[in-house]
């Protein structure tokens, strides 16, 4: 029998277009490559891998993998839709109200939605119906692009960064057909409500903290003692980046030194089409003094969903960014964030005087510099439906969580909105200690070292 090589193979998955800040670039690939016997493959989308090249190549291998060609399989659909119905929250519950919304001219939108409704109520959370959904994915589901990956390079561990994503399940489970360790992360604080059953279970799971390893346990039925609370290593790389002298970075945005510095992120097409009234309002309480402060608005786009706001570069207190890089013939959600992507983001927060956002995980990243931040919870001008409003994404089950604390102002006109915004304005540690109630949440172990922890238990693995 051969012996095996000293050299030990990782698999990396970087289905999302997050997973450059939130891992690679946060030090857990530095560590792991400090290893001289580590060989790092990171398996990326097609379409992305001259991005990786240039980012990484020096020092990994970059295999990229066609999604959307793997993802078309009829198989793999029915799984990912009853997949979805295995879950009974918020977030899933809307989706199938704006399904049935978007065809209630056709005959079978209504009974549809009735009996999707009644499998989530009579199967979401049964242990028994889980355990039979994962055995046959795992029994149905093979892919002979991913099967040749593993012939290829054959890893000596899989590090799912994604463990909700298709190809990351597909990943996972041709790694317990060959007998490969596998580490799964989540990648979002989002993920438990918002993607469906978690279809193959990785061998461990390492998650940024308590929330998530109860929502696993909870909700899909995970061994609690496979799951290990890590912390954030994002959230600590933004602490560790230098920071630019505050006129420095202002004057880089437009803005002067004696400027309050207000950061807005809208909703962002895919969620509301009327961001650029939100700026309006602000605009409008800017010029007629409304707002008590001087203020230079940093309207931060979504990478993944840019709202069409440039016209408001025109103002000159306003700035419009769109961070990211984006690819040709790739949708604008494949945006992959760069290195200095995230210098400028930290140096944005790090000199924010106050957060306001509809839909983001941007008051989150705030949180690292205690920033008070303001939810904009409603339309602009006009109410609309609830299935059709910002409201109600901020009663989103893990949303509603954050809430509870009191750390966020939740705007629900735009008088609150304006309101809020010279409270905090005028004194910027009102509510201090209820965000540290959400830090303390959503943070998990928060000592600087969560890229480090990522690092070790990867290499102790193997």
């Amino acid at each position: 029998m051969p012996q095996r090589s000293k050299n030990k193979t990782i698999f990396i998955t970087v289905a999302h277009s997050f997973i450059s800040k939130n891992i690679l670039n946060t030090g857990v690939l530095d560590m792991l490559l400090a290893e001289k016997h580590i060989k790092v493959v990171l398996i990326v989308p097609l379409g992305k891998e001259d991005f990786f090249k240039q980012q990484y190549a020096e020092k990994v291998v970059i295999q990229p993998i066609d999604s959307r060609l793997i993802l078309k399989s009829g198989l793999i659909k029915a799984f990912r839709t009853i997949g979805y119905l295995l879950v009974d929250s918020h977030y899933l519950w809307y989706k199938e109200v704006e399904r049935r919304n978007t065809n209630r001219t056709h005959p079978s939108a209504y009974p549809k939605y009735f009996l999707k409704r009644v499998f989530t109520k009579v199967c979401a959370g049964r242990k028994n119906i889980q355990r039979l959904y994962r055995r046959l994915y795992m029994q149905h589901t093979a892919v002979n692009n991913i099967e040749r990956l593993f012939d290829a390079y054959k890893p000596d561990l899989l590090f799912a960064t994604d463990i909700f994503d298709e190809i990351d399940g597909l990943l996972i489970r041709q790694a317990k057909h060959t007998n490969v360790p596998s580490v799964g992360m989540v990648r979002s604080w989002d993920n438990c409500y918002s993607k469906g059953i978690l279809k193959a279970i990785p061998d461990t799971v390492i998650v940024n903290n308590e929330t998530l390893k109860r929502e696993l346990v909870d909700i899909h039925g995970i061994d609690e003692d496979i799951i290990y609370p890590v912390g954030v290593p994002q959230y600590d790389h933004l602490l560790k980046i230098p920071k630019l002298k505050r006129e420095e970075f202002l004057q880089s945005i437009s803005a002067t030194a004696e400027d309050k510095l207000i950061v807005f992120a809208p909703a962002g097409k895919k969620l509301f089409d009327k961001d650029t009234e939100f700026c309006e309002i602000l605009s409008d309480g800017i010029e007629r003094g409304d707002i008590k402060k001087n203020v230079h608005v940093l309207i931060r786009n979504h990478p993944g969903h840019p709202a069409t706001l440039d016209i408001w570069n025109n103002k000159s207190y306003f700035t419009v960014e769109n961070p990211g890089r984006t690819f040709g013939g790739l949708t604008s959600r494949e945006t992959e964030l760069t290195k200095d992507d995230s210098v400028h983001l930290a140096n944005t927060l790090y000199h924010a005087d106050l957060i306001i956002y509809v839909a983001t995980t941007l008051g989150l990243d705030s949180l690292v510099f205690d920033k008070p931040q303001i939810i904009v919870n409603f339309d602009g001008y006009q109410d609309r439906p609830y299935t059709k409003s910002v409201k109600r994404y901020h009663d989103e089950d893990h949303v509603k969580k954050m809430l509870s604390f009191g750390g966020i102002r939740v705007a629900n006109s735009k008088e609150d909105l304006i309101d809020a915004m010279n409270e905090y304005l005028h004194n910027p540690m009102l509510d201090h200690d209820k965000r540290e109630l959400v830090r303390k949440q959503q943070f998990g172990v928060s000592d600087g070292e969560s890229a480090k922890r990522i690092a070790q238990y990867l290499l102790s693995c193997i």
